[in-house]
Parts: structure tokens; C-alpha cells; sequence
């Protein structure tokens, strides 16, 4: 098993499936313990939630250890993406696409994704 630490989760990866093991999170209804998040690998390559964080590490191979798993650069420094940060970004991006961002929020993801889930026999 191969294990990559970033500041909340470990990436787990064994027999070509990924799990994050989440250390803490913010709502957290296990009271500080860990848990892990499955990440399966689907046929559509892209909705492939595996594929898709393997292509993210690839890309960001010089990250240091117990970095965050999504990071930013600003002024030289590398920061945590934080939901604020993925917030701001995404009703910026919805207006420059004609949307009104006030009917989208980051829990429309959450939404989203556990409807595909359901539609995609993941439980």
C-alpha cells in the first residue's frame, strides 16, 4: 500500500483503487477519528474520481510532504485551496458564463456528486 500525507488526508492506494483517509474535518461526526473515502474507477474517464486525483498528483509531483492535497500559489508561497478560495472562483467563473451565481453554491457538488454516485451503483 502506498500512503501520501497531506494535512487532512492520507492518500491511500492499493490494487489500482484510491481511498483519502480524513484525519479531521471541520463537521465531523466521528469526534476526531479517521475515516476513509473510497474513490472508485469508472469506465468514463471523465467522471473517473481515481483518474482524475492521479492526473492532480502528476501534475503537482514537487509538492513537499504534509502539503495540502489542493494548493494554490500566491506571492511564491503555497497555500491551502480553500473553499472560500474554490467559492470566490466558482461564481466568478458562472457569471463570465452567463449563469447567476447565487442560484450555485459549493454544496451543489455535494448534491451533484452523490446523485452520480447513486445513478453509478456506488454506495
Amino acid at each position: 500500500m502506498l500512503a501520501q500525507c497531506y494535512d487532512v488526508a492520507t492518500l491511500l492506494s492499493q490494487q489500482n483503487c484510491l481511498s483519502l483517509r480524513i484525519q479531521k474535518i471541520k463537521t465531523s461526526r466521528f469526534k476526531g477519528g479517521t475515516f476513509d473515502i473510497p474513490l472508485p474507477r469508472l469506465d468514463e474517464q471523465s467522471f473517473c474520481p481515481t483518474l482524475s486525483v492521479l492526473s492532480l498528483l502528476k501534475a503537482s509531483q514537487l509538492m513537499p510532504p504534509k502539503s495540502s492535497l489542493l494548493s494554490t500559489i500566491n506571492n511564491g508561497s503555497r497555500q491551502p485551496y480553500t473553499a472560500q478560495m474554490f467559492s470566490t472562483t466558482l461564481k466568478h467563473l458562472l457569471k463570465t458564463a452567463g449563469y447567476e451565481p447565487q442560484h450555485f453554491s459549493i454544496h451543489s457538488f455535494r448534491r451533484g456528486a452523490a446523485t452520480f454516485a447513486a445513478a453509478a451503483g456506488i454506495s
